[in-house]
């Protein structure tokens, strides 16, 4: 009986050490893969998730966007702010952009004021205002298939310029 109660007592701590051990190791891996100021993903793993989606979007014939922000006068807005201010402000604008992205998406901080949204799958022109897209610029290509009549391309252009007028987005290159 005393043995088993001394295995037991064995077996207790090992359990308590192997729990400590993974949580540890999940730590570490969450400090590999999120940036700790925003709570998005690290630039590593927006780097390792794009080469997939594009795979997927060719494999399955599903169109995908890749959306680049860029935050504007970052060092002049959080230069004059304490430290604490600062993470309480990346923290909000990490959460804010979780909040918009969708569960199949990937929003990560790429360096201080530049961040990726890897879009898996179509997204909507509202969804693009909700982000804060000021516009987009393309090429002709990108609108309407290469060697297209004058009136297929105005009938696209025209349909682009409405969708943009209904969301306030521009195109800065039309």
């Amino acid at each position: 009986v005393t043995g088993c109660a001394g295995m037991m007592v064995v077996y207790a701590g090992l359990a308590i050490r192997s729990k400590e051990s993974n949580a540890a190791l999940e730590r570490e891996s969450a400090l590999t893969h999120t940036d700790m100021s925003t709570g998005l993903s690290s630039t590593r793993i927006a780097l390792t998730r794009l080469p997939l989606v594009l795979a997927r979007s060719a494999r399955f014939e599903e169109p995908c966007g890749v959306i680049m922000l860029r935050w504007l006068d970052y060092h002049k807005q959080l230069d004059h702010l304490s430290s604490a201010q600062r993470g309480a402000v990346l923290s909000h604008l990490g959460a804010r952009l979780r909040r918009l992205a969708r569960n199949i998406d990937t929003v990560a901080r790429m360096d201080d004021d530049h961040f990726v949204y890897l879009v898996e799958s179509p997204i909507s022109r509202e969804k693009l205002t909700e982000l804060g897209a000021y516009g987009l610029t393309f090429h002709d290509d990108d609108l309407f298939a290469f060697g297209s009549t004058d009136a297929e391309r105005q009938k696209q252009i025209d349909r682009l310029k409405g969708a943009m007028a209904d969301t306030g987005l521009v195109v800065p290159m039309m």
